[in-house]
């Protein structure tokens, strides 16, 4: 597989997954929480397993693609605060024991073992759902969205970028997104309420986050892959060389503070800054340390001005949207950077500081990831936020 189609592994999943969340909080409404979350849970497994017998790219990213979607379903004081910092450790967590499992599936076995691994996980935890999943009420609610068409559209077009339908995808997948912002001011029962975005701190605090999301996903994907295609370390390797991030999560979790756009920016300047042969312990290994403290600081942030400082009508949607954009923006990302990495890799410099060196196309990408998250340090001076969660 090209490294565009390999991007599609992880932006088809995340993409299915955040344009879905609001839908799928709507049909748990209707439906019950209790049967979707554990319906999902066990499709989950399902698909996982049958991803494991793709034999070919289109294959492994479409059913990606579909575990993507079954997630969807899976969905103020200092205690408050508490347990919404553990619920956050979940991501370092789950990252470090995934990169993990799945590396040893996958140097033992194969790569289709690291999937069949999930669905034997996703299948045990189906089982203890059902007599510890969660009960809820139901509602009557109805939902709509144009998401998945317009961001995949947009996405599809930036990977094509020589492509001559790139302009197609591009514009098709602007008109479909703003046909939703249209349709989202004009239904009487709408996913993502747009008044939602009066409030000046929620969306000055989403534009910081998602500026954040749009380049560390792809950082950690160009980090792991370079890793493995220019630095030769194997599949178990590479996820040991991961580890900073896990490790760092966890700490940051416990001492989360303001501090998400400086970490971003310095961890992406570190790891833009390296060439070839340049020693793992002085840029890699800092750098992946750093950027889990942006994602986990804005993380945290976000979430308790959610919970501390919105009307609690507005709460559960301010909720919903934050996970929905920040998976969607994930997908946007890979498809800038990967239309960057594709284009500095077909024309490579021969004079500078990257001359005939093959870790350009990922410079680049850092370089671009580094600028987002510049701009997003930029809007912090303009937050009124102050300290929550004191009762």
């Amino acid at each position: 597989m090209t490294t565009s189609q390999i991007t599609w592994i992880t932006a088809s999943s995340v993409l299915t997954s955040g344009s879905f969340i609001l839908f799928f909080g709507k049909v748990a409404d209707m439906f019950g929480r209790r049967i979707i979350f554990i319906s999902n849970i066990f499709l989950f497994a399902v698909f996982a397993l049958a991803t494991g017998f793709s034999r070919d790219g289109i294959t492994l990213d479409v059913l990606n693609g579909v575990m993507g979607f079954v997630c969807a379903a899976t969905k103020p004081s200092r205690r408050k605060n508490y347990a919404f910092t553990c619920f956050s450790a979940g991501n370092p967590l789950g990252f470090m024991f995934s990169y993990i499992f799945s590396g040893i599936a996958t140097q033992l076995f194969g790569w289709w073992a690291a999937f069949w691994l999930l669905a034997i996980i996703y299948l045990v935890v189906t089982i203890v759902a059902c007599f510890y999943g969660p009960r809820g009420r139901h509602r009557e609610t109805i939902s709509d969205a144009l998401t998945v068409g317009g961001i995949g559209s947009f996405s599809t077009g930036l990977r094509g970028w020589k492509t001559p339908h790139v302009l197609v995808f591009i514009v098709l997948g602007v008109l479909i997104m703003a046909t939703f912002v249209w349709w989202e001011c004009r239904f009487p029962y709408p996913p993502m309420p747009m008044k939602i975005w009066r409030d000046r701190d929620f969306s000055l605090l989403m534009m910081i986050l998602l500026l954040g999301f749009v380049a560390f996903p792809p950082m950690t994907f160009f980090v792991a892959l370079y890793l493995q295609k220019l630095s030769g370390y194997s599949a178990l390797s590479t996820p040991m060389h991961m580890l900073p991030m896990a490790v760092s999560g966890i700490i940051m979790n416990i001492i989360a503070g303001l501090v998400g756009a400086p970490a971003y920016t310095i961890a992406f300047l570190l790891v833009a800054v390296q060439r070839s042969g340049d020693s793992y312990w002085a840029f890699t290994f800092p750098a992946l340390a750093i950027v889990v403290i942006g994602a986990d600081s804005e993380l945290n942030v976000a979430k308790m001005y959610v919970l501390s400082s919105l009307p609690k009508s507005q709460q559960p949607i301010a909720g919903s949207i934050f996970q929905a954009i920040t998976k969607i923006f994930v997908t946007v990302g890979h498809g800038v950077f990967t239309a960057v990495f594709r284009r500095v890799e077909e024309n490579p410099a021969t004079l500078g500081y990257y001359a005939h060196d093959s870790f350009e196309p990922y410079a680049a990408t850092f370089w671009c990831t580094m600028v987002c998250t510049f701009i997003s340090l930029l809007l912090v001076p303009f937050l009124t936020i102050k300290m929550q969660g004191h009762g």
